[in-house]
């Protein structure tokens, strides 16, 4: 288990024994707000609503190995949630009004097609969960609006 803190600090812990058995610095990075674990265990991924960045860690060596900048989205609204893909091949993120998926290993923005368009683009986007055969990206707005996208596997 993680916790993220406004330190800059991300604590795992031992959820046997109740306490922290790694402390995770990112200086860059305050006001942690999402953190995620690879189905795995190996891998983490973090961001801030601060930030356009999110961050892959290898938690077996307790290090950061790719930051993924994200100019190209709505930051002024910031990062608002990250997920795993069950296999660890893809990121979800919701930032602005829109869901975004990104490729772990080369960083390239994932093309999505809509399936349905619920017309809510101008309310953010606060939630992103893969479904279990990672063909789709569901989106949940501010207003509990959800939205189907299809993942083109490019």
């Amino acid at each position: 288990m993680g916790t993220g803190h406004n330190n800059s600090e991300i604590l795992l812990w031992d959820i046997t024994t109740q306490k922290v058995s790694a402390v995770l610095e990112d200086e860059k990075m305050k006001n942690i707000s999402k953190i995620d674990f690879s189905e795995n265990g190996y891998h983490m991924i973090s961001c801030s609503k601060e930030m356009n960045v999110v961050n892959l860690w290898d938690l077996r060596k307790q290090d950061i190995i790719k930051s993924i900048e994200i100019p190209q989205l709505e930051c002024d609204q910031g990062i608002h949630n990250v997920e795993f893909d069950f296999v660890g091949k893809y990121i979800a993120i919701s930032s602005g009004r829109n869901p975004y998926v990104f490729n772990t290993k080369s960083s390239e923005l994932v093309n999505l097609n809509s399936v349905n368009n619920n017309n809510n683009n101008d309310l953010s986007c606060n939630y992103v969960k893969f479904d279990r055969d990672m063909e789709y990206i569901l989106s949940v707005s501010e207003n509990g609006i959800m939205n189907v996208d299809l993942i083109c596997n490019n």
